[in-house]
């Protein structure tokens, strides 16, 4: 499989750039060992609330494991993704007075719910949306572009969804 669209030798020429930019990096060995290379402030996060991270993980799977147990499946999952939505226009009451906004029920949500103040996004719609359904990068699954309407091109077939891997879970 390579890159949506790309030539066979336009892929290897890919792959041959990623590779010496990893061993020049020093990531190859990571890479290869599978291990997933984290930013700085997620180490620094990670030392203030590793432990309490690990205490929700916990709880969440027995949460998860009694609702197993009482409906026979996982439970489903509700995930809410819009575009063009600057950072506190939602959830985040102080930011919205300055701009005028209100949003009293998703505010309820965010507070019912997890606020998630560190935006990891691709640069818009597309990849965003690519990245989300198939749990990589968009640039591995071709998506990186934002597609127009009268474009004709989307995810190859043989790109596998976060959707089909739990509908088989």
């Amino acid at each position: 499989m390579g890159f949506a669209q790309n030539k066979p030798e336009e892929d290897m020429k890919i792959r041959l750039i990623a590779a010496v930019a990893m061993i020049a990096l020093g990531f190859a060995p990571a890479a290869i060992a599978g291990d997933i290379i984290h930013d700085a402030e997620y180490y620094v996060l990670e030392a203030q609330h590793g432990e309490r991270w690990a205490l929700q993980d916990q709880e969440l799977q027995a949460k998860l494991d009694e609702l197993r147990a009482k409906h026979g499946t996982p439970p489903n999952i509700i995930h809410i993704m819009w575009d063009d939505t600057a950072f506190g226009d939602v959830g985040i009451p102080a930011i919205q007075k300055v701009r005028g906004l209100n949003t009293p029920k998703i505010n309820t949500m965010a507070e019912e719910g997890i606020l998630f103040t560190h935006l990891y996004t691709e640069v818009g719609c597309t990849p965003s949306r690519a990245a989300v359904a198939t749990g990589r990068l968009a640039i591995r699954s071709g998506m990186y572009n934002i597609g127009m309407l009268l474009e004709m091109h989307g995810m190859r077939d043989e790109e596998v969804t976060l959707a089909e891997v739990l509908s088989e879970a």
